[in-house]
């Protein structure tokens, strides 16, 4: 059961959820989490991935115009080949 409350909150889940799929009531998962040191809001995994990316430094902007600017006229050629009717 400590294994699944780790888990599961590891991945965001309330502590009311994981009371209810564990079995047991609120209050003992309340308990065993603040024990644990699991208490506290806790967000989800792609949480996670959204802070680092934002903690990031900022891209080159002219770098990536430039790499746009390259692949557009492909882009471009795919769109009228899809909206063309089939031979």
């Amino acid at each position: 059961m400590i294994a699944a409350l780790r888990s599961m909150r590891g991945q965001g889940f309330a502590l009311l959820r994981c009371a209810e799929r564990i079995g047991v009531g609120y209050p003992a998962a309340v308990d065993k989490a603040r024990e644990l040191g699991l208490q506290g809001r806790r967000r989800g995994i792609a949480h996670q991935y959204l802070e680092a990316a934002a903690q990031s430094p900022p891209a080159d902007t002219n770098r990536l115009r430039k790499r746009w600017n390259q692949k557009l006229p492909a882009m471009r050629d795919a769109v009228k080949r899809a909206a063309e009717p089939d031979a």
